[in-house]
């Protein structure tokens, strides 16, 4: 699934980016600088936001009606020579929410069913506290799976058939911020010193936050 929904998305990419290209010849650099800023602002909220808990909840939503409010300024960064009344502008709010709320959904539904594939058998006295969708990395073993921070521990299941399962208690590991790169360092998930470990995950300055008060 993992697979599959990344050429999807790879090839989105490259339609999105083959479209740009040609419209960008009939515009200016102030644009093509514009979508650069849009698309590293969505980069870095991913990266160090710190959601309350209520909104990691409701995380597929906010990933729905934030694309919706990219594509919006995206959409109004071409229309500078264009009369924008106010009827317009409600009419673009109306369907961005129905947008945002129908992609948050099919987040959701996605989500829930990776959660059907990746259970987790919890030890007794153990609740989950938080979960989601992320990749393991150890430079042998690279999988696609769900993360679990448990009361107990910190945990990770694989997607596919094998189950490949991954799990940590609090006082066997250490942990890092794992970034991007050298270049441009930013936040992309939990880095395990003791294990050369490496979970990339959403929100992970967040994760790290409630990985801190589990163990303190």
């Amino acid at each position: 699934m993992f697979k599959t929904s990344s050429k999807r998305i790879i090839l989105v990419i490259i339609a999105v980016a083959c479209a740009l290209a040609i419209h960008l010849m009939a515009t200016n650099w102030i644009n093509v600088l514009f979508i650069f800023v849009l698309a590293l602002t969505g980069v870095i909220i991913r990266a160090f936001l710190l959601p309350p808990m209520w909104l990691f909840r409701i995380r597929s939503w906010f990933y729905g009606f934030l694309l919706m409010i990219y594509l919006d300024l995206f959409n109004f960064s071409f229309r500078e020579n264009e009369y924008i009344n106010f009827t317009r502008i409600l009419h673009l709010i109306i369907i961005s929410i129905v947008l945002g709320f129908l992609l948050g959904l099919f987040n959701y539904l996605r989500y829930k069913k990776i959660c059907k594939k990746t259970p987790l058998n919890f030890l007794e006295n153990e609740s989950e506290i938080l979960s989601d969708t992320a990749y393991f990395n150890n430079n042998e073993i690279r999988k696609a799976g769900r993360v679990f921070l448990t009361n107990k521990r910190l945990c990770f299941v694989s997607l596919d058939k094998e189950q490949f399962k991954f799990d940590l208690v609090f006082t066997d590991f250490s942990f890092t911020i794992e970034t991007t790169s050298v270049l441009l360092p930013l936040p992309s998930g939990i880095y395990i010193k003791e294990k050369n470990a490496r979970i990339m995950v959403g929100f992970p300055v967040f994760w790290k936050r409630e990985i801190l008060k589990v163990i303190k």
